[in-house]
């Protein structure tokens, strides 16, 4: 039963790199494709006062709030275990939240002065993949694997995971509302997260 999940999760794993590799290619050679530009004219006048609001919400949900935030729940957990007496192995598994989200930063990074892809609203820096796209869901889904670790109430436990999915959806929503990442910027940043923590979750859990 292990080596089936193990193949599977490996198949799975395999088919996200290699959708985010075609993702990038398709992106490379149509810098203005017809998903983006059919996006945008859903978007375009879009209502003000709901940007200013989706303005204030980006503010909050930033890169550097994200690696904070991942951060300081790995020092939470970390602290609770360590004074509960677990061992050290379940000490270190926390790290995963901090270490993973880090990972998708220096990542994001490199992919972005790799592609450089313009923003839309021509704004600083590039936009492929989303930043905010790969952080939030390396930061909500890392605890959701470390959470299923202990946690075996699995009503908690998919509950977390609708709610992680469904604001992971909610931030890139606000990115494309905003004009500050197209809709292929955003789903190359899901796709190359979620890759990442299911490669750990194969070194990890499975042991490949």
């Amino acid at each position: 039963m292990k080596n089936d999940r193990r193949k599977h999760l490996l198949v799975i794993t395999i088919l996200m790199y290699t959708a985010f590799f075609l993702l990038t290619i398709y992106v490379l050679l149509n810098k203005e494709n017809s998903i983006d530009t059919y996006i945008e004219g859903i978007f375009l006048n879009g209502d003000d006062s709901l940007k200013h609001l989706f303005k204030i919400i980006d503010k909050f949900i930033s890169p550097i709030v994200i690696v904070s935030m991942s951060a300081i729940i790995f020092f939470i957990l970390f602290i609770e275990k360590y004074f509960c007496g677990k061992k050290i192995k379940e000490i270190k598994s926390v790290a995963f939240i901090f270490e993973n989200v880090s990972l998708a930063l220096v990542v994001n990074f490199i992919f972005k002065n790799l592609i450089r892809r313009i923003r839309p609203n021509s704004s600083g820096g590039f936009s492929y993949p989303s930043g905010h796209a790969m952080l939030i869901v390396s930061l909500l889904f890392s605890i959701y694997y470390t959470i299923t670790k202990s946690e075996k109430n699995h009503k908690i436990n998919y509950t977390y995971l609708l709610l992680s999915f469904s604001f992971s959806l909610f931030i890139g929503f606000t990115r494309v509302y905003l004009e500050k990442h197209y809709f292929t910027d955003i789903l190359a940043g899901y796709i190359l997260s979620a890759s990442m923590i299911f490669t750990f979750i194969l070194f990890d859990h499975f042991k490949i």
